[in-house]
């Protein structure tokens, strides 16, 4: 069972869809504007944007999650498929989104810079002239800045979500996790490699893509990005 299907069933749970992501992803947004949500996990934004009167695509690479979210949160507004996110251009027309957004950390799981540079240029493809890319990750030069590589634990009534990074020889990091259910009494573990992408590399890299304008921040609210900042969010146009 890979990470995402393991934990697929507590997603909401352990992350939750806040006021602030909601509010983030569909500001300033035009009536009918159409959107494509990169990494949608359970549809939860995605239903909230159609529910809003936008146009969403939504995809995630893995079949479990995308099977949450059709069953969860059916709205005509929102179409769900499971696909790879480097093959968006194959799926979509060009000039074809008002914005498309890629948030919950979901950039880093692409294998290499390369590979970044490649999907950042698919995105800017299938924006309109005046589109926008919003995206929302770990602070990695946070990570990276401290001895101890962890993030604060989750915790509801039914269970603890614990995050650590271990370095790799190869430049990438393992995310580590454990999901411990209460209710249960049933722990889940589990490690996956990632980027530690750095912003002044993903900043580069957009600009190579062809983004002109780009604005940085520490969290969903637009507060300053600084060096103990966990969310890095960014918009590029």
């Amino acid at each position: 069972m890979n990470f995402y299907e393991s934990i697929s069933v507590y997603y909401d749970e352990i992350f939750p869809l806040t006021q602030g992501k909601w509010n983030f992803a569909k500001e300033a947004l035009t009536p009918d504007s159409t959107l494509l949500d990169i990494g949608c996990s359970t549809g939860s934004l995605a239903q909230g944007l159609a529910t809003d009167g936008f146009h969403v695509h939504a995809i995630d690479k893995d079949p479990t999650m995308v099977r949450l979210a059709r069953c969860n949160h059916a709205h005509t507004g929102a179409h769900y498929a499971t696909m790879d996110m480097m093959a968006i251009d194959h799926y979509f027309p060009n000039d074809h989104f008002d914005r498309i957004l890629c948030l919950g950390n979901t950039l880093v799981h692409l294998p290499d810079e390369q590979a970044l540079l490649r999907f950042l240029k698919k995105v800017k493809s299938l924006l309109k002239p005046n589109g926008e890319f919003r995206l929302q990750m770990i602070h990695y030069d946070m990570i990276m800045e401290k001895e101890t590589l962890g993030l604060p634990t989750i915790k509801t009534p039914s269970l603890e979500f614990t995050r650590l990074y271990t370095k790799r020889a190869d430049g990438r990091i393992d995310f580590q996790t454990t999901l411990k259910l209460q209710t249960e009494d049933r722990i889940l573990e589990n490690s996956i490699p990632l980027i530690p992408l750095r912003h002044a590399t993903l900043e580069h890299l957009l600009k190579e893509a062809g983004f002109k304008e780009l604005q940085t921040f520490g969290g969903f609210d637009k507060s300053p990005l600084t060096g103990d900042s966990i969310p890095y969010v960014c918009i590029a146009r």
